[in-house]
């Protein structure tokens, strides 16, 4: 039995083995076709997410083609067929690509400031078809948008062709807080320095010649994108009105006579001071001016208010003495119209409507202290002076003239023209002020210009081709312009000498060659109007050339100046010259080009008054 035992031991331990073996065998080839199963599904799902990845790249590539071609202005047609292209392109065959604007899925749906571009492809199966006989593809989407991007530029040189920023000598030129643009080149010789606490950055590249330093804080670019005009869109030329004619009627009273010697009432002595009295009518000249005011021993000689007409050189002499003229409507025609000299204490033209044709004109010299013309009112509408055939307001010496509102018309002639050590001052209210075909509005000597309270001016300077109307300060000057606005037509804004003009809230239009020319120690100082003048404005402008207008504008020799707000000067080149270490500006610059020589220092404290961006397009999802 324990043989027997034996026997049958080993042959069932036999037995289990090879059954054992058996299963070893089945269970390999099952784990064979497992192992090589799953080999070839990550074999297709590699290939597939490999090609997900394609696709989502293609799509995106396809979306910001779209988006470029939108920014530059194509069709709808023509962007959506670069879309399809780039995708089809990038995706290979067997792609189907789809260009959507509005979105039709995701975040943007609806919203046409998007492109989307979605790509659907059938990817090749390898072994998974062999189990698997559906459909095996990839779709991927993206969606781009146009938007901006740029620089904070407190100096934007416009021009992309020529020009750019040129510098020489010993320049220097900084902008805190913002960045210095070109969209040309910056040009740099010299010993100058060119630097920015943001960026210093060109289109064309720089070019350093001498001791040239380029300079950004955050960085420099020579290649950077052009910055688009950022007030083309923004900012309108204003319509200027026509040249007025004679706002003043032509009247003619009776015939009064001129007194034959002084005007003193009839009987001598006077009584008591009093008042003496001129009655409207029609005056006609004579050797002696017809009405010369001496010897009055009452306080004021007076023109009651009415019609008068001063022909045939007639004229109203005033060697001393008060006198007032009471308004109404004056006509002045040829001759020296008044004539206020010597020590005259007191003279007066209340508001009223005077007409000086001719020639003639309203002439103030010696040291008359107190000369009003156009009193009582407070707006443009309340006073009327009209001058022409070379008449106009002349003032020498040291006399003190106070200007009332009115709206004051120069048609040739010398226009204002100030002299000496005579002061001039704008009361409050609103004015209009013209000058056409030469007349100007001029300063010189040490003259002194003054404002009280708050008038507001409109002041048109319409020259000829020949012939500018001119806003000329020379000498020592000092002037305090009123705010209001200021319309060059063939007219210019000069100021030489150690002229200095101020003001607050002005606005300054050129066009036809209109421009600034400062020299010598001159110096200004502007704020810029920030509420809306007229339909087109952009408030913070203060200094504007018409983009037809291709006339230099030049600061050179010492000039200084600190103002506030945008210069814009679209087609007219900015050049700085001579030994100036004071150009200071709190706002933007913007020309056409800047060239700046000599000993010049320009600081620009940048304060954003209108954005200065480039058109980009970005991937959103």
């Amino acid at each position: 039995m324990t043989t027997l035992h034996r026997v049958l031991s080993r042959k069932n331990s036999k037995i289990s083995a090879q059954r054992e073996e058996g299963q070893v065998i089945v269970l390999f080839a099952l784990m064979s076709f497992v192992i090589v199963g799953a080999l070839a599904l990550s074999l297709d799902v590699g290939f597939l997410l490999s090609e997900r990845r394609a696709v989502q790249a293609a799509a995106d590539s396809a979306a910001l083609a779209t988006a470029k071609g939108a920014m530059s202005g194509d069709s709808w047609d023509t962007a959506r067929a670069a879309g399809i292209d780039y995708g089809q392109s990038n995706a290979g065959g067997g792609s189907v690509v789809s260009i959507a604007n509005p979105p039709t899925s995701g975040a943007f749906v609806g919203d046409a400031d998007y492109y989307q571009a979605t790509i659907t492809k059938e990817v090749q199966k390898f072994f998974v078809g062999a189990i698997y006989p559906g459909e095996w593809n990839v779709t991927a989407t993206a969606t781009a948008k146009i938007g901006t991007d740029g620089f904070g530029a407190g100096i934007l040189a416009l021009n992309s062709s020529e020009g750019g920023i040129q510098t020489g000598g010993t320049t220097r030129l900084h902008v805190d807080g913002g960045t210095i643009v070109s969209n040309y080149n910056i040009h740099g010789s010299g010993d100058t320095r060119l630097t920015a606490t943001e960026w210093v950055v060109a289109n064309d590249g720089f070019i350093h010649e001498g001791s040239t330093v380029i300079h950004g804080d955050i960085g420099t670019n020579p290649s950077a994108p052009e910055i688009p005009d950022p007030l083309l869109d923004l900012l309108d030329p204003p319509t200027l009105p026509a040249f007025p004619a004679n706002p003043v009627s032509s009247v003619n009273p009776p015939l009064a006579p001129c007194p034959s010697s002084n005007p003193t009432p009839g009987w001598w002595p006077v009584p008591t001071p009093a008042d003496y009295f001129r009655n409207p009518g029609r005056y006609s000249g004579t050797t002696n001016g017809c009405i010369t005011v001496g010897g009055v021993a009452g306080p004021t000689y007076v023109f009651r208010s009415g019609d008068y007409r001063f022909h045939n050189g007639a004229k109203i002499a005033l060697p001393y003495e008060n006198v007032r003229l009471e308004g109404g409507t004056y006509n002045f025609e040829g001759g020296a119209g008044i004539s206020v000299e010597g020590t005259t204490n007191y003279f007066e033209m209340r508001a009223g409507r005077y007409s000086f044709t001719g020639g003639a004109t309203i002439a103030i010299s010696g040291l008359a202290p107190n000369n009003i013309l156009g009193g009582g009112a407070t707006q443009a509408n309340q006073n009327y002076f009209y001058f022409s055939g070379g008449g106009g307001i002349v003032s020498g010496g040291t006399n003190n003239v106070t200007l009332y509102p009115g709206t004051y018309i120069f048609n040739g002639g010398p226009g204002i023209w100030m002299s000496g050590s005579a002061q001039l001052k704008f009361m409050p209210g609103t004015y209009e002020f013209w000058f056409g075909n030469g007349a100007d509005m001029r300063f010189e000597g040490s003259s002194l210009v003054t404002i009280q309270g708050n008038p507001y001016v409109k002041a048109y300077f319409y020259g000829t081709q020949t012939n500018n109307s001119d806003f000329n300060m020379s000498g020592s000057t000092s002037f305090h312009i009123p705010s209001g606005e200021y319309y060059f037509d063939r007219g210019s804004m000069i100021h030489t000498g150690s002229s200095a003009v101020v003001g607050e809230g002005v606005f300054l239009y050129f066009k036809n060659g209109g421009r600034v020319y400062s020299s010598g120690t001159a110096s200004f100082a502007f704020t810029a109007l920030e509420t809306m003048i007229y339909p087109g404005f952009y408030p913070g402008v203060y200094m504007y050339s018409d983009r037809a207008n291709t006339a230099t504008f030049q600061w050179f020799g010492t000039t200084s100046t600190v103002s506030t707000g945008i210069v814009y000067l679209p087609s007219s080149p900015l050049v700085m010259g001579g030994a100036s270490a004071g150009k200071a500006w709190r706002g933007q610059l913007i020309a056409d080009r800047f060239i700046l020589s000599g000993y010049n220092a320009t600081e620009i404290e940048y304060v954003e008054h209108v954005p200065m961006k480039v058109p980009v397009v970005a991937l959103v999802e």
